[in-house]
């Protein structure tokens, strides 16, 4: 089913040069209201379909990582307590715990282009810029890894500052409660029992190209340093390439695209599947996880916290929020994520509805950010007029 009215919008949108692809869904009480797919998910290519993939960004943080760390409390696997150096013993610092990192109150960095190590190493240093044939991501993994473990906190743990590396860090103890790769346990524990199929990593390999139809993202390796990264690192002269199905994230890419932080693909129907399936879970289905678990997640945390989160969830913000004017102010409120490349989930858990916005805003140019910051809450005011009668 299409809306016209939020078919129209993402059209005007699309023509105003704020994505050049993108896919929406929506699920209101259970029955799907809205489904719709726009642009070209490559330049001069066929038109966007529903079963073409959108690197999610940081939606990962959530469809995989944040439902892994649930679903191994729920199994008495992960304990959201105890010292990271109980998973990391190389991890350095003793008073810090993966609820804090599910939180974002760990006081690590909020990122840090950790894919440096990457570029400086002979091995490994053909990733950047990348040459075909050449790239070796099982060495790069390793100087990521020691990379991360090597972190310092920024701040004392307290404080609310979202942060990549945090969750870098949770992906890597997750694998250790798992026995398995990230990409592994996310497909066998969370994409497949929830029937999505065509969500999950995109796990790199020197020169193969990746299966499926994807969404382009980027023209350079590493991307061009986001709005306020300029000083961070540079990028080298290189001929712009359009290699779609690899991850944006550098971080993650320099992980061979398996990441905590960033990584995951999918589309806006999966990604809604995936929200209705939590929300269900909420209310008792126990699909996952253990119901007092899930609640548990979905709830406010360290509320003296600022701003406020739930583990491993964003809230609405209390002004000037993306889920817009009405969606999560009722007396359960929402959940919801953003990701970097033009993405968002949100479940407003009072009136049932999931909200899945995808695109590539970030195509192809970083700088590309006024398009969706209009977008985000137009999009979520109008899903709400028209299903909710806000």
């Amino acid at each position: 089913m299409r809306d016209p009215d939020l078919n129209h919008l993402l059209d005007e949108h699309l023509g105003r040069g704020s994505f050049s692809a993108a896919q929406a869904a929506v699920i209101h009480q259970g029955s799907r209201t809205h489904r719709s797919a726009h642009g070209h998910p490559f330049p001069d290519g066929p038109a966007m379909q529903h079963d073409s993939r959108m690197d999610t960004a940081s939606l990962t943080k959530v469809l995989s990582t944040t439902t892994l760390a649930m679903i191994f409390v729920s199994q008495g696997d992960l304990d959201l307590d105890q010292s990271v150096r109980n998973y990391l013993p190389a991890f350095r610092h003793p008073h810090i715990t993966p609820r804090m990192l599910l939180g974002h109150r760990s006081g690590l960095a909020a990122w840090a282009p950790l894919f440096q190590a990457v570029q400086r190493d002979p091995a490994a240093s053909t990733l950047y810029p990348s040459v075909p044939g050449l790239r070796n991501f099982d060495w790069s993994t390793q100087l990521m890894r020691q990379a991360v473990l090597k972190q310092d906190p920024v701040s004392d743990p307290g404080p609310r500052v979202y942060s990549d590396i945090g969750f870098l860090t949770l992906g890597m103890i997750l694998e250790v409660v798992g026995g398995q790769p990230l990409d592994s346990l996310a497909q066998e524990l969370v994409f497949n029992p929830m029937g999505l199929d065509h969500t999950g990593y995109q796990r790199l390999h020197g020169n193969r190209p990746p299966q499926g139809d994807f969404a382009v993202t980027g023209l350079t390796r590493p991307r061009m340093p986001a709005p306020g990264q300029e000083s961070l690192y540079t990028v080298p002269e290189q001929a712009p390439a359009t290699r779609a199905g690899e991850v944006d994230d550098d971080n993650a890419y320099a992980m061979g695209g398996v990441a905590g932080h960033a990584g995951v693909f999918s589309t806006a129907g999966d990604v809604s599947r995936f929200g209705q399936a939590i929300l269900e879970d909420a209310l008792g289905a126990s699909l996952l996880a253990r119901t007092e678990v899930v609640r548990e997640f979905l709830s406010p945390d360290a509320t003296d916290s600022k701003p406020v989160r739930s583990l491993g969830w964003d809230r609405p913000a209390s002004s000037g929020s993306t889920a817009g004017k009405h969606l999560g102010q009722g007396e359960q409120g929402a959940v919801g994520h953003l990701g970097f490349t033009g993405c968002s989930l949100w479940i407003d858990l009072d009136h049932q509805l999931v909200a899945a916005l995808l695109s590539n805003r970030v195509f192809p140019s970083r700088d590309n950010v006024a398009g969706i910051r209009a977008l985000r809450p137009a999009f979520h005011d109008l899903v709400m007029e028209r299903f909710c009668g806000c």
